[in-house]
């Protein structure tokens, strides 16, 4: 009877019953995630190995700019393909987070939009800047190696992770936690291998100091104010 009952039930009824999956603005992000993915086919076409020879990469410390040029030069379009992935799917994981928070207009434009690119821009630019303060070229050229191939690799982890947020708007907090940490975790483990490759050179401490301050410590301020709404009015 009462599967009898259910077979009958007004139509009207149903949509009252039911929960969205995701809402209207979740679209954003599947248009950016979708974006993202055609990125990431596209750096398998272009280069077949090219996942495999990045998971090795984060791996290495020694012979990193010889395994560099020969298996994943950072000038080719597999290489630039996958930074675009970053900022990509860094920007679906920020637009994620400000729709938890309810951040809207021109404050979630400023963190999409910006925060990825600044952090990611501010390594060169502050690299550039360290070069022509101690006029040494070939110093700081692996720990820029690292940063692109880490966020490289960190790209990938958020694309994943910015799919299955998009799907599982219930545990946005734990994605939230996930994002944080999966960026810790790739700066600690990046700056311990920048500082045995700089040691090993036999760098003066004022260069490591240097080197902290612009290339460590000026993208997570930058990360730190953008997202503590620094940066907004």
């Amino acid at each position: 009877m009462n599967t009898f009952a259910l077979l009958f039930t007004p139509l009207q009824a149903i949509p009252e019953g039911l929960v969205p999956r995701f809402d209207a603005g979740n679209k954003i992000v599947g248009v950016i995630l979708f974006a993202a993915f055609i990125t990431i086919a596209l750096v398998r076409i272009s280069h077949s190995s090219m996942y495999a020879s990045l998971v090795i990469a984060n791996m290495r410390v020694g012979g990193l700019k010889a395994f560099i040029r020969e298996s994943m030069p950072l000038n080719k379009l597999s290489s630039g393909l996958l930074l675009f992935n970053y900022l990509l799917s860094s920007s679906a994981m920020l637009y994620l987070y400000c729709v938890y928070q309810n951040i809207e207009g021109k404050d979630s434009v400023l963190i999409v939009l910006l925060l990825p690119a600044a952090l990611l821009a501010s390594t060169f630019v502050s690299l550039f800047l360290t070069r022509m303060l101690v006029g040494v070229n070939d110093i700081f050229q692996e720990p820029l190696i690292l940063k692109v191939i880490g966020a490289q690799f960190l790209g990938l982890i958020y694309f994943c992770l910015a799919l299955i947020w998009m799907l599982n708007t219930n545990y946005s907090l734990v994605f939230i936690n996930l994002m944080v940490w999966a960026f810790i975790i790739e700066s600690i483990f990046r700056i311990i291998k920048s500082i045995v490759l700089v040691f090993s050179k036999g760098v003066p401490l004022y260069y490591i100091i240097l080197y902290f301050c612009t290339l460590e410590i000026l993208p997570l301020l930058i990360a730190y104010f953008g997202l503590s709404g620094s940066f907004v009015d």
